[in-house]
């Protein structure tokens, strides 16, 4: 199947079912970790705040901002995926994904390979400013989980 044939595939059944409905969008009030993103390419801010627990595992997960339908449900898998997982999983995590969408042609981590949505991102291959959009929640993610308070472009 050609790229084209595929991409609105993508979107029919991945990217707006989840922009439709997106998982934990929102502000979270009690965070302990909180970055905002900003994509020089696609020219869009989105702010991710998280709250670990004792343990430091993600207790709750939340984002938002100006994106579009690509980030949005990038968001909204990363947060679905991230949630209850320990800071470094998730900082592994993050940076598996971004690794696949910068090179979508690589094997994808296992876990990356089974989620059908993720997965379904290599559709997006040949069209930078929408693989930019969709790294963009996990960008966020990782500098969140790295620092507590803190702007980033990318």
């Amino acid at each position: 199947m050609s790229r084209s044939t595929d991409l609105p595939t993508v979107y029919q059944d991945v990217i707006l079912r989840h922009n439709r409905d997106p998982s934990h969008r929102g502000e979270l009030a009690n965070a302990s970790h909180q970055h905002e993103g900003f994509s020089r390419l696609c020219g869009e801010t989105l702010t991710v705040w998280l709250r670990l627990d004792a343990q430091k595992r993600i207790a709750d997960i939340r984002f938002s901002g100006e994106v579009s339908a690509v980030a949005m449900a990038s968001a909204s898998m990363m947060t679905r995926r991230l949630e209850l997982k320990s800071r470094d999983q998730s900082v592994l995590m993050c940076q598996q994904v971004q690794a696949f969408l910068k090179d979508p042609d690589m094997t994808p981590a296992n876990w990356i390979e089974s989620d059908v949505s993720l997965s379904s991102l290599q559709a997006l291959s040949g069209y930078r400013s929408r693989l930019a959009a969709a790294a963009l929640p996990w960008q966020t993610c990782e500098k969140a989980l790295q620092t507590e308070k803190s702007a980033t472009s990318t």
